[in-house]
């Protein structure tokens, strides 16, 4: 291809190898854009210099520049225009624009990251082209690809990004604190602890974070990267090929979740922090994907915290004992890293720190986390008494904070007519969560073996584990075949009743319309590989235990669930007889009924909804109801029958067994 045998990575927009690519809303829509330093004075016609956003020196152009983000699909047409084909590199045919996709069409950072270094190839000669148009040629035919920074709306760099995956206990720092409380636990073993983001939680450069009435903030640097092509099953020394850039990340913490579980038992608390990382807001990203290029070695980087200009802490990104390499090894062997999936590899420093803002009455703070070779991402932070607060009362921050030129994200998502749906009429999911500990028996029947009798006890998931079987699979259809890894132990069966939400999101949903807001149930089937829990190096604790149980369940597509199906009455109440439940496991088979739930459909959502937005065709499993059934690793190379039946619903119809290992 000829842009990839012309040292293209010398030909980025700042002229030594860099890149840094964001999202902006322009258009009502969410574009890829790339920043872009031009010299000041260059000949962009009338009203295209950079105006003061009140906000702009967090990353200062270099001096002598204004800074300016290029819309890649409004460059990519005006270079299809016939004046301007002179500038395309010699070598490049024409066609091979299409990797930037079709004349007028919006153009997703996803998109450009799905198609790797050969994609990034083009992007790179397409910025140099309209560098040298604005530099030495008419700036006026470019100046309508370029939006000066003083006018631009930043949002996360991957604002629908498939998974947001942040690794715990990752540094000697923080395990050091965290042992005060258990001084049995052990460093990071052979278990990437999870705590996921749903994109609910992501926010962007100078995107602003509305903390909830009862929060109290925790924060912290992080160091994250961002997948480019996909990865699957990558070893370690391979890694770096599907890497696309890096990130700051800022790790708030909302607290109000485990504020509600103070008292209950450790894995309790422990579940309802994922809420309060998955908050509204509480995952800002940014301020850009800064390329390998541009950012060098990872794990040499300085990392700042900020609040309100005072230095708060400060790390070393080589203090993290899982790394970049390691972590896409590990994550890719359990299911796949799609492109836009965020990995932050956890706190290298000081983990939590207290919100301490200078002056708290004035409704207002600001948090910086900087890493070196990357840049500033900058958040302000608005405190519930602000006025901006109580005139949102009761709306999503995800809904307000993201609406831009009268578009929602909602609105602004890419159509995919090949994504599969739950319900029709629903996008695919953005979030998919699980409950424990809400069956009355589970601390008999249930894997964790915990009651949660007070709160649902939910955990996100990655979607890349959730396959949504297509409707010819049910009652009568042939059996899937769901297959588990290689490595996989003995293999743990349960049956759950989800819930999709629908038709409208729900955001601090009172009991009253909380029913409102699931769209259908379905059967959902899960598997869970015990065989993470088997490798663990001895002696353990139970926080290392806790997190191989939940880490088990993340495998490609090991939840299965049938078509959802509009149903008002799921009967799950306490009192009512409930709708029948039979699981099917070879020859066995297991009863059940959906009232053995301890937690109704609509208090979950009043719950789960507290304090994040639940979106259109997220997937919650109300947890497991009759037994956990177990089979033996050594039955798993034929492959088991399994079904799971709850009456008026459609069935789920797999055959587990174990894949075969790869080369």
């Amino acid at each position: 291809m000829g842009g990839l045998g012309r040292g293209w990575v010398a030909s980025w927009c700042g002229k030594d190898g860099t890149l840094k690519l964001t999202t902006i809303v322009r258009e009502g829509q969410d574009r890829a854009a790339v920043v872009l330093d031009l010299p000041v004075g260059w000949d962009g016609g009338a009203g295209t210099r950079p105006e003061s956003d009140g906000g702009s020196d967090a990353n200062p152009a270099p001096a002598g520049c204004d800074r300016y983000y290029l819309d890649v699909a409004r460059a990519r047409d005006l270079l299809a225009a016939s004046q301007l084909r002179l500038l395309w590199p010699a070598g490049l045919t024409f066609a091979e624009t299409a990797a930037l996709g079709g004349k007028g069409e919006p153009l997703p950072v996803r998109r450009l990251l799905a198609g790797g270094p050969a994609t990034l190839a083009v992007l790179g000669d397409l910025v140099e082209a309209v560098r040298l148009l604005a530099e030495c040629g008419d700036g006026i035919l470019a100046a309508p690809a370029l939006v000066p920074a003083g006018a631009a709306r930043l949002r996360t760099p991957v604002p629908d990004a498939p998974l947001c995956y942040v690794l715990h206990g990752n540094a000697a720092t923080v395990w050091c604190r965290q042992s005060e409380k258990d001084p049995n636990q052990h460093v990071m073993t052979r278990i990437p602890a999870m705590r996921i983001r749903t994109v609910n939680a992501l926010l962007g450069h100078d995107e602003p974070l509305y903390l909830p009435a009862s929060a109290k903030l925790s924060f912290g640097n992080e160091l994250g990267f961002v997948i480019g092509q996909e990865a699957r099953n990558v070893p370690a020394e391979h890694a770096y090929r599907h890497v696309a850039g890096y990130v700051c990340t800022n790790d708030c913490y909302s607290s109000v979740y485990s504020q509600l579980a103070a008292d209950a038992p450790t894995r309790i608390n422990s579940t309802m922090q994922i809420g309060d990382k998955a908050t509204d807001g509480c995952g800002p990203v940014g301020p850009w994907i800064a390329t390998a290029e541009e950012v060098g070695d990872p794990h040499d980087l300085i990392l700042v915290t900020r609040q309100d200009g005072l230095l708060r802490n400060r790390s070393h990104s080589g203090a993290y004992i899982v790394g970049v390499e390691e972590a896409v090894e590990r994550l890719s062997h359990r299911f796949p890293l799609l492109p836009g999936t965020i990995v932050s590899l956890g706190a290298a420093g000081w983990d939590g720190i207290s919100d301490e803002p200078v002056d708290r009455s004035s409704g207002r703070s600001v948090l910086e986390v900087e890493a070196e070779r990357i840049g500033v991402l900058r958040t302000p932070l608005i405190y519930p008494e602000a006025e901006e607060q109580a005139a949102r009362e009761g709306g999503s921050p995800y809904i307000f904070v993201g609406s831009v030129d009268g578009t929602t994200p909602l609105d602004r998502w890419e159509a995919d007519d090949s994504s599969a749906t739950t319900l029709t009429g629903l996008p695919a999911p953005r979030g998919f969560w699980t409950l424990f500990g809400n069956q009355r028996e589970a601390a008999e029947n249930e894997i964790e073996q915990t009651d949660s009798p007070e709160l649902p006890a939910a955990v996100a998931y990655p979607t890349a584990t959730l396959r949504l079987l297509p409707a010819a699979t049910g009652n009568d259809g042939e059996a899937a075949v769901m297959e588990v890894l290689p490595d996989a132990g003995a293999v743990r069966v349960t049956c759950h009743l989800a819930m999709v939400i629908g038709p409208e999101p729900a955001y601090a949903e009172p009991a009253e319309s909380a029913s409102q807001r699931v769209a259908g149930y379905a059967t959902l089937l899960s598997v869970q590989d015990a065989g993470v829990e088997e490798r663990l190096a001895l002696p353990t604790t139970d926080y290392e235990r806790r997190f191989a149980t939940f880490f088990g369940y993340c495998g490609a597509g090991y939840h299965a669930l049938a078509p959802a199906t509009a149903v008002a009455d799921p009967g799950t109440p306490a009192g009512e007889a409930g709708r029948a439940v039979v699981l099917r496991v070879g020859d066995r088979v297991y009863a059940a009924t959906t009232a053995a739930y301890r937690h109704s459909p609509a208090a979950v959502v009043e719950h789960l909804s507290r304090a994040l937005t639940l979106l259109p065709g997220d997937v919650i499993g109300l947890g497991p109801l009759g037994p956990a059934v177990t089979l033996p690793a050594e039955g798993l190379a034929d492959g088991v029958a399994v079904r799971a039946e709850i009456e008026g619903l459609a069935a789920v119809d797999v055959r587990v067994r174990r894949a075969a290992a790869s080369g």
